[in-house]
Order: C-alpha cells, then structure tokens, then sequence
C-alpha cells in the first residue's frame, strides 16, 4: 500500500547538499504511521519492504526526474496504540473513545475494527459490538455511532447514567488484538477502559396487549433495562389494570420476568390474578363492555434494573388492547330440595353495577317431556371474587348454595311468576382492589 502525503505537510528546505528533513502534517502523520508500522526495514505483515517514492521535481531547484524505487526506509519508535477512556452517549448512540498513539489503516473506513471492541455492564455483562468500522478522528479520538443491534444490546446493560451500573458494575470497554490495525506485529490488546455513561433514558410504557385465554400481558415501551440475576427485571406486583366501570386490579401473585428486549416484556399472570383481571377485561379491543377505556399502571420501581434515583413510576395514557374469548356455558347442577341451579361453564365477566352482570331472562330450561321454561326476572351479578366458571341461580326463599356465601352477601330477590320459577342470584358485585 502506498500513500501520498498531502498539503497538510509541510514542504522543506534541504539540510545540506545531501540530506533534508520533513515533519509530517498531523493527518500525514497518523496514516503514514499506519504504513510504516514496524520496527525497522519492512512491514508487521507480509515482509514488505519500505521504500521512499518521489515522483518528477521533488526537488524543484533542481527539475529532479522522478525517484521511485530503491530507497529504503527505517522506521523506528513505533509504539502501540492504547485506549484510557470512553464515553457513551444513551441519547446520540455515540461511543466516543480516547486512547494515544492511534494510527490509520490503508484503505476507507476500517482505521478501527469495531468488533474488536466488548462493552461491560450490568452485572459483568458483554457485547461484542457489530456496528461499522470507523476512521480515527485523530491520534488520540475515534467515534462510533452503534447500529440498532449494538443499540439494543448495549443499552439493556449500559442501565445509569455514570461509571456503573444499577448493581454497581463498573463500565468498561475492551480491545482485542489488531483493533487498531496490525500496527507493531505484535499484540496490542487494551482490556480495562474506564467508560462513563450520560443520557440513560426514563423506562417508559407505551401500550400493551392482553390475551384474556393465556393470561399473557405483553407490554411494550422504550429503556427496559436488566438487573444482574434471573427473573428480576421487571416487578409484577406494582402493575395495576383498569377496565370495566374503572374497576382496578393490581396483580399480587404473578412472577416477575426478564425483559425480552429494550423494548418489551411479557408478564404471564398467575392463575389467581388472570381469574380478577378477566372479570374487569371484559372484552376484546381497547375498552370494556361498559365502555371504560382500558389502562396499565406501573407504580414506582416497577423497572428494578433502572436507576433507583431515578422516579420511573407511569400510571397513565398505558392503552390496553384486549383479546378475550365469548363466555359459554358447558353444564349446570339443580338442587330441588334448595332450588338452587349452579351453572358452569367459561370466560365469564363482571359488568359496572349491581345484579346485571348474567340476564336471567336469557336462559331456558329444558326437563320432562321435552317442555322448556323460560326465566323472566332481573338479571344478577357474580361476584368479583369468586370462580369466573360459576353462576348461582337460588330459589324464591333466596338461599345460597354455600352457607359462606350466604353469609358474606345479601340475596337478590324479585317476583316470581309461579311458586315454581327459579330465581337467579349470586353475591354482589364488589368493586376489586
């Protein structure tokens, strides 16, 4: 490889009849010591020898023809270049670093080999990073601008602002051998870099979808960040889902998880907590049966790899959209003695109100003979905190079919058409918690 110098050097005078010397220009400098990259007559790789070219009047006084080959060059001092420190930028994406002695590869764009460089954070984690091979902006700078995979990667360990981590990893970058071309022959691996982080952004939700069959609640965003260990990132207990009648619920049970990217998580709610929800989330889109708009809260500490310092609380404007299945009824139990019809079956749900969650006159029952009777009173409400599979239908004395119940909530009662007609109750809706 042969470089020309530039106008950023100097010309000179002659020393003497037989000798004169030229102090390269900053940019000469730094490419020229990227060629001249060895100890001694030839290059760190392939044996190449160095040679001084001079192309016709290099030496004006005297209209000198042209000098191409033959002049040999010795090269001494070569050092190794070295990394001391460098800074990331959350909200640019710039890894800037800050070394000595870095020199310039021949060819564009390639001075650095970018995935050379690891990046350390939270809880020793590393990233090799894949962005583009940069040019050195001097002996002492390069810059690099990480690509969206780097980007991702980067940010879910590089988790506050400052020179570690949220469980007090100290950030650091890393080179591996020829990071910086192959420049003395030998190796010039930097491992421990000090790098201070700035502009580490707010763990913020966007929206999140909810799939009232599998319980799965995945949310979406932007800054989710790791915390060292498993299952630990996000906080399941400090989520609140609002729906039907702006009844609120905030999971108790549900595990915590990993964040599946800088972007995203996914909360699989315990079978406790799905039965609560499903009864508010009511049905499929982005509001209830009632027409409450539906929401996702996120108390205080909800993202446990984020800067403790820092309020990550997001309570409002979190839309919900919903995927949830039609009830349907799969069988159902009387007890003639109590007159009480228990009905099971799935996906039922509670509505705003007071005894309107099941329309009593919706049912027909079918016995002797093939005859059918219609019920034809007010509807009831099943209580938030029982089974979602069960409704209660109880005669006109209003008994429960569970001393506990009848206990904890008062009965329903309406006029019957004939002493033989079924009443249809159930516990009162209470708001959930």
């Amino acid at each position: 490889y042969c470089y020309t110098l530039t106008p950023a050097t100097s010309n000179a005078t002659a020393n003497s009849s037989t000798s004169f010397t030229v102090t390269l220009g900053t940019a000469d400098k730094i490419a020229v010591n990227g060629v001249l990259n060895n100890n001694g007559t030839t290059s760190a790789t392939g044996a190449i020898a160095f040679n001084l070219a001079a192309a016709a009047n290099w030496d004006v006084t005297a209209s000198a023809p042209a000098d191409l080959t033959g002049n040999g060059v010795t090269v001494s001092n070569v050092t190794a270049p070295t990394i001391t420190s460098a800074t990331y930028d959350a909200s640019t994406n710039v890894l800037a670093v800050t070394g000595a002695n870095l020199v310039g590869a021949p060819g564009a764009n390639n001075d650095i080999t970018v995935s050379k460089l690891t990046l350390t954070g939270e809880g020793g984690a590393i990233h090799v990073l894949t962005s583009s091979d940069v040019e050195v902006t001097s002996a002492t700078t390069f810059s690099v601008t990480l690509n969206a995979t780097d980007q991702a990667a980067v940010e879910q360990i590089l988790n506050k602002s400052g020179a570690t981590s949220t469980g007090g990893t100290t950030y650091n970058l890393s080179a591996v051998d020829d990071w910086n071309s192959v420049v003395t022959g030998g190796d010039i691996a930097d491992t421990t870099n000090a790098v201070t982080v700035s502009n580490v952004a707010v763990p913020a939700i966007t929206s999140a979808t909810y799939n009232a069959t599998t319980g799965s609640l995945v949310v979406m965003g932007m800054g989710f960040t790791a915390l060292n260990g498993a299952a630990n990132d996000i906080v399941a207990n400090k989520f609140t889902l609002t729906g039907e009648g702006g009844s609120t619920f905030t999971l108790t049970d549900t595990s915590n998880v990993e964040i599946t990217s800088g972007t995203s998580f996914t909360l699989v709610l315990s079978a406790t907590d799905k039965s609560y929800v499903n009864q508010v989330i009511n049905k499929s889109g982005s509001g209830s049966t009632g027409g409450s708009t539906y929401n996702l809260a996120a108390a205080e500490d909800w993202a446990a790899g984020a800067d403790a310092a820092v309020a990550v609380a997001d309570t409002t404007g979190n839309g919900l959209t919903s995927t949830v299945p039609a009830p349907t009824v799969t069988s159902a139990t009387y007890d003639a003695n109590a007159g009480t019809l228990v009905v099971t079956g799935a996906g039922f749900t509670h509505r705003a109100g007071a005894t309107n969650d099941i329309i009593a006159s919706a049912f027909t029952i079918t016995g002797q003979g093939g005859s059918t009777f219609s019920l034809t009173i007010r509807p009831m409400s099943r209580s938030a905190r029982t089974p979602v599979s069960r409704w209660f239908f109880v005669h006109r004395q209003g008994r429960f079919a569970h001393p506990a119940q009848q206990q904890r909530h008062p009965v329903v009662k309406g006029a019957l058409p004939t002493t033989s007609a079924l009443q249809m109750i159930g516990p009162m809706a209470q708001t959930l918690r």
